[in-house]
């Protein structure tokens, strides 16, 4: 649902249970989907994956990585409603410490020792 002065663009999608409101601004490669509401004057660009319960109220409530991991994909982090920050990674979706554990059992050397770095760097960007 978008409503207010929201927009979507190029070929980013709005999908599922999804919601935009105020002046929000969707485009690039960019999906919100799922029950992510996202308002204010949030512009959710590039290739962000904006999912789950997501609540992203402006441009500090989600972050994209690039470039990292075996296949250098996007990971998104973002704010939820219930506080937590959450991660979608490829077909990966969940907590800060889930990914982190995801990593450690699945990962190793280089790989590993980035994604925990950027774990790392996430919960210090996103501590209230």
């Amino acid at each position: 649902k978008v409503s207010d002065k929201a927009w979507v663009r190029g070929n980013a999608k709005l999908i599922d249970n999804a919601k935009l409101c105020d002046s929000v601004i969707v485009r690039g490669n960019a999906w919100v989907r799922d029950n992510a509401k996202v308002y204010g004057n949030t512009r959710v660009d590039g290739n962000a994956d904006v999912c789950g319960n997501a609540e992203v109220h402006s441009n500090a409530d989600y972050t994209i990585i690039q470039g990292f991991g075996t296949y250098y994909r996007n990971t998104t982090f973002f704010r939820c409603r219930d506080g937590e920050v959450r991660v979608s990674c490829g077909c990966f979706y969940g907590t800060v410490a889930e990914f982190r554990k995801q990593v450690e059992n699945t990962r190793e050397g280089k790989i590993a020792e980035e994604y925990l770095k950027i774990a790392d760097l996430m919960e210090f960007h996103f501590r209230r």
